[in-house]
């Protein structure tokens, strides 16, 4: 490893003159970041400053690289290349103080701008970093913001500061730009300039309300968390105060002082809250002049708001007190207006509840929020799953368009990230509703694309299969590169298996076009051995009959399906002895062609005929393959053989001489093919002793058989266990168990709920019923019901982990620092 990473610099050295292209340094950055050690990391800043002082304007991820290489290291790089940043930085900043377009008047220290939004100790932090690379300027930022915060970057990196306080300020700003919570505010020494405790402890309460955001609201409620939050805005209260005397944008403290009432609120420090509110009226941070700018009335307003929710937080008051303070400080109805909406973000997303409450007892007292603020209620509600009250929202509120395609994208995203298996129907058809009507309107944006993929999964499995048609049939009109032949196929067979073979169709035609003709001809097989699996066989004909291209040669699997799906009878001979012509001119035919065959004829009850043509060719197929031929056919005696009248759970199979057969032709497939017994085998002989007339002669044998296959592995939760360890209390050597139990093979084989646990179960759950045992079947009904909750649990934390992977895997390539919490 050692040699490779030297021999890597050594190319880089060598190139690093003749490249300009910046994948070229984001790749190598990247890769020794991740991969060099310690040391050779502080030889990485050296090089990054090299290509900052040629390039002066670099991408946001190669500064994501400096600001993350620079915590890499932290206070443990050694001084000479503390020094070379420093000194990178003092050169940065020896430029000219800033100016844009945006702003007529740039001496001008208050502002006079009416389009920005409000000031945030977040939007400082981002300021004070635009002083050393300019990209993070934009051109609606005002010029006094620019100068003012050019001239405190430069004064605290002047060279006349200490080194230790240049170094450690540094370190702090690039906390904030990595968005950093592992932020420990100290005092400061007696000896430091104002304009550097000014400085830093902007930066502080920037990463102090970061990582508040961040903690979890539980973590936030324990006394520990508020005694230490109280002490350390405190501090940072003090550090203020230290620099109160020089100038400074009113704007400024006012961001500044609602950071200080944010904080306040959620430590519960009272003490700071009166310190706050002596502080504003004597610095006058609640008034505006009647012909100033809108944005210093916006600013003012937001105060109000910070100081408001933390007055509510402090006081524990109710919504209606807290809008008798509104109307107090702000008589005229717009102002109460601008602040209830500004107050409403303040408790997201910790206190949803009570910002919901907020807005109702807004609407209900014709006070108008602004919609930009429900859309971030209706967000936060949304990741807390309050289905009912974003949905209830989301109707009530005349959104635009774009608006309403961010709330349902926000809500898709959720069922996509965490996995969803299953929706509500009615919270499905609804959204669902709300998507058809959104996209007959507007074009679907790019990061729409995954999320509404995912929830029309989610809406067929739901039952509402014709909607998600209509939906992809809006879609497919503008943006047909939304999905692919695979998501389409899974969708088809998913409507079949729902029981739409109509809309498995109509999505096939609609959607074929926008393929090759290979994905195309792949996608009709897919659908004719659905639809025919699914005893669809006019739908499936339909398919076969306008669908195939022209001039196409069929395969023989394709023939054989056309034969199937054409015929006027169900057991027509002529049909058994096309599809056998078609395997005898093939002379080595593949696994799947074979597999195909026998399930054909097996579907006719040409049993004799599959069996035949499976032995012929057992010796070119595996084990796996043979195993899935071996139980179409024992499935196929059960389904075929014996009386098709009276009192019986499945079509024949139910005299003991058939059942005999059946456990006899499965010594005989295992001896003649490599057919293993499988849970798969278990379950069909287990279905041919449920179809038995011997099992009506004593019903509680019922219950024994049950009880035997939970012994055998099949999983029943702790709360349905009684005595004995079963269901049904029946003890291991006393029970009277049917006939031919005893002969069920011995299975070692992990166990699949959708494979082998819920058709077993449904087996017996319509058994139990036939034999007018109802509480027995709704016993197996609850074990069911909640090992498929288990079984959906264990799907989606599996996919979850799965995405997750990818998440990490991607940004361990691109270099990505992920830090941990506080």
């Amino acid at each position: 490893m050692a040699d490779t990473i030297r021999q890597v610099n050594e190319d880089y050295l060598t190139l690093r003159r003749l490249i300009a292209n910046e994948s070229f340094y984001l790749a190598y950055f990247r890769t020794t970041l991740a991969i060099g050690p310690k040391f050779q990391k502080a030889q990485i800043l050296n090089h990054l400053c090299d290509y900052l002082e040629r390039f002066s304007r670099p991408s946001f991820s190669l500064l994501e690289i400096f600001w993350g290489a620079l915590l890499t290291g932290g206070l443990d790089n050694t001084p000479s290349i503390q020094a070379r940043v420093l000194n990178f930085v003092n050169a940065r900043l020896s430029e000219a103080i800033p100016k844009t377009s945006h702003t007529p008047q740039p001496d001008n220290l208050e502002p006079t701008d009416g389009s920005r939004e409000i000031l945030t100790v977040h939007a400082l932090s981002k300021y004070f970093a635009s002083a050393i690379f300019p990209c993070y300027r934009t051109e609606e930022s005002p010029n006094f913001l620019l100068r003012w915060t050019f001239k405190e970057t430069r004064e605290a990196f002047a060279p006349t500061q200490p080194h230790d306080l240049r170094w450690s300020g540094l370190l702090l700003l690039a906390k904030n730009m990595m968005k950093s919570s592992r932020f420990r505010p100290i005092p400061s020494p007696q000896d430091t300039p104002p304009t550097t405790i000014r400085w830093q402890t902007i930066l502080f309460l920037s990463g102090v309300e970061t990582t508040l955001e961040r903690l979890d609201s539980t973590h936030l409620s324990t006394p520990e968390a508020k005694s230490y939050l109280r002490t350390v805005s405190n501090t940072l209260w003090k550090n203020w105060l230290q620099a109160e005397s020089l100038q400074c944008p009113i704007d400024v403290k006012r961001a500044v002082i609602s950071s200080f009432l944010k904080i306040a609120a959620a430590g519960a420090n009272e003490s700071l809250f009166t310190e706050c509110s002596r502080y504003c009226p004597i610095h006058k941070l609640w008034h505006w002049s009647p012909d100033g700018s809108l944005a210093m009335r916006r600013q003012a307003l937001g105060l109000v708001a910070a100081y408001v929710y933390t007055l509510g937080e402090c006081q524990h008051l109710q919504v209606p007190q807290v809008f008798d303070h509104i109307i107090a400080l702000l008589p005229d109805r717009t102002s109460v207006n601008d602040v209830a909406s500004l107050l409403l973000p303040l408790f997201l997303p910790h206190d949803v509840d009570r910002a919901h409450e907020i807005l109702l007892f807004a609407r209900a007292n014709g006070v108008e929020v602004s919609l930009e603020a429900v859309v971030s209620l209706v967000f936060a509600l949304s990741h807390d799953q309050q289905w009912d009250a974003a949905v209830s929202t989301l109707r009530d509120y005349e959104f635009s368009d774009k608006q309403r395609e961010n709330i349902l994208i926000a809500i898709l995203r959720i069922f996509q990230t965490s996995r969803y298996q299953t929706l509500d129907k009615t919270l499905a058809e609804t959204l669902g509703h709300s998507l058809f009507q959104l996209y007959s309107t507007i074009n679907p944006s790019p990061i729409s694309k995954y999320p509404v993929r995912y929830f029309l999964g989610l809406l067929i499995a739901a039952d509402h299969g014709r909607l998600a048609v209509d939906i992809l049939d809006r879609l497919f009109l503008t943006t047909p590169s939304f999905f692919t032949q695979r998501r389409i196929r899974e969708w088809v067979v998913q409507l079949v298996q729902k029981g739409l073979p109509t809309q498995a169709g109509r999505l096939f035609k609609l959607s074929r076009h926008h393929f090759t003709l290979a994905q195309s001809i792949d996608l009709q097989r897919k659908l004719t051995t659905a639809l025919f699996a699914a005893n669809a066989l006019g739908r499936a004909r339909k398919i076969v009959g306008n669908s195939m291209p022209r001039r196409t040669r069929p395969t023989r699997r394709d023939r054989m399906l056309r034969i199937t799906v054409c015929r006027t009878k169900s057991r027509d001979r002529r049909h058994t002895f096309k599809v056998m012509g078609l395997m005898n001119h093939n002379r080595r035919p593949s696994p799947s062609t074979i597999q195909t065959a026998v399930a054909i004829l097996v579907r006719q009850g040409r049993l004799y005929a599959a069996r035949k043509l499976f032995l012929r060719h057992s010796a070119m197929l595996d084990t796996k393959i043979s195993t899935v031929i071996g139980n179409t056919i024992l499935h196929g005696y059960v389904y075929f053989r014996g009386s098709n009248t009276g009192n019986v759970l499945f079509r024949g199979s139910n005299t003991p001489r058939a059942i005999r057969h059946i456990f006899h032709m499965k010594d005989v497939l295992s001896e003649g093919t490599k057919f293993t017994v499988d849970r798969t085998t278990f379950n069909i002989l287990v279905k041919a002793i449920l179809n038995s007339k011997k099992r009506l002669v004593n019903p509680e044998r019922l219950r024994a058989l049950f009880d035997h296959v939970v012994r055998l592995g099949y999983p029943v939760s702790k709360r349905w266990r009684r005595e004995n360890g079963v269901p049904f209390s029946t003890d291991a050597g006393a029970a009277d168990l049917p006939p031919w139990v005893d002969q069920l093979p011995p299975v070692d084989q992990p166990i699949s709920f959708v494979k082998h646990v819920q058709p077993l179960y449904k087996m017996f759950i319509k058994a139990f019923y036939l034999d007018e045992d109802r509480s027995a079947a709704k016993c197996v009904v609850g074990i069911l019901k909640e090992e498929k909750l288990l079984e959906r649990e264990r799907v989606e934390a599996r996919s979850r982990s799965i995405r997750e992977g990818v998440i990490r895997k991607k940004a361990r390539e691109r270099g990505g620092f992920l830090e941990g919490g506080i």
